[in-house]
């Protein structure tokens, strides 16, 4: 994806936050954000992909796909969206949130395949949750304008019949200045923030962060670890960079994405490749357990790079949450 002309470990050092103190509100977010987006893009330089080893092997693979039918089919497999609906349990769910209902939608990556807009938009008709989460990555390229996403998420907003509104928050493909016309459109975008909701005379905290993957920050982890009176936390991530740190923390659930699971796997499933850092394999799709947390990691619903998936299908997930004084969640992996 990226033409990194440093090595990876300097490119993350070129990626690293200011020093202590630049980032105390979301003006000044925003201008660190901005800084560290122009380092990005100054590294993701397609024209440099035929003398980049990464881009060659890219071309490569899409040469040998669309001379066979395999590129069609993996087409036509990245379209297939489907809506997995999970009863997840937890021991801790106060009972007015018995069968709180949260439709988790991830990667949309909008215009990242022909047709997969009107294809999304369709699967989320007639949908009805008490509240939408989206975990980033809203267009296909970081490069990308953000009319066209804008656009589709206005849809989005008017298509999902949604209680208590729309929460999300930023990828790595996303950038700063998106946040406010997000906002405006009536997707409340959480910076490094929280919300409380209310059921009768119970409380659920919901915090969001910010990119950890390429934008991890001091104030991102200051949020993860501030103290919180609600005894039920839900966490929404990109990515599941900080699934140990959250699991520290207290959270009950880890809603992410990032992975699109692997978008081509082996037949059994496994994705070949993640996108994550060593030791988080078992965060790279579907749902999974970090100490007492239980995590959910989405396949998402777009593609990128290569605009294909084999033996993996873009998903809606539907979460409803149960309480349970036993909860015991099963065929779940630590």
């Amino acid at each position: 994806m990226f033409n990194i002309k440093l090595r990876s470990r300097e490119f993350f050092a070129a990626l690293a936050e200011s020093p202590p103190g630049v980032v105390r509100c979301r003006r000044s977010w925003r201008q660190e954000r901005e800084r560290r987006e122009k380092i990005l893009v100054h590294h993701f330089d397609p024209s440099g992909w035929d003398d980049n080893w990464f881009g060659n092997s890219l071309k490569g693979l899409q040469a040998i796909l669309k001379k066979s039918a395999l590129y069609d089919r993996g087409i036509q497999n990245a379209l297939n969206i489907q809506v997995v609906s999970e009863e997840l349990f937890f021991p801790n769910l106060p009972e007015a949130f018995d069968g709180y209902t949260i439709l988790h939608l991830s990667d949309l990556h909008f215009g990242s395949l022909p047709q997969v807009d009107d294809i999304i938009i369709q699967t989320l008709d007639n949908q009805e949750c008490d509240l939408c989460v989206i975990t980033g990555d809203f267009r296909a390229s970081i490069l990308d304008s953000h009319d066209h996403l804008l656009t589709q998420m206005k849809r989005v907003v008017n298509t999902v019949a949604a209680r208590d509104g729309f929460l999300a928050v930023l990828g790595n493909h996303d950038a700063a200045d998106m946040a406010e016309p997000l906002d405006e459109l009536g997707c409340r975008v959480l910076i490094n923030a929280r919300v409380i909701l209310r059921r009768q005379d119970a409380a659920m905290h919901i915090l969001g962060l910010d990119d950890t993957h390429f934008f991890p920050s001091r104030m991102a982890m200051a949020a993860l670890a501030a103290p919180r009176q609600e005894n039920f936390s839900i966490l929404l991530v990109h990515s599941p960079d900080v699934a140990q740190a959250a699991a520290r923390n207290g959270f009950d659930l880890y809603l992410c994405g990032h992975t699109h699971g692997g978008q081509i796997c082996w037949p059994t499933g496994t994705p070949i490749l993640t996108g994550l850092r060593d030791g988080l394999f078992h965060h790279s799709h579907g749902l999974w357990r970090q100490g007492s947390m239980l995590g959910r990691t989405s396949n998402g619903l777009g593609a990128s790079l290569v605009p294909v998936r084999f033996f993996n299908r873009p998903e809606i997930v539907r979460i409803v949450l149960r309480k349970r004084l036993d909860a015991v969640p099963q065929d779940v992996v630590s």
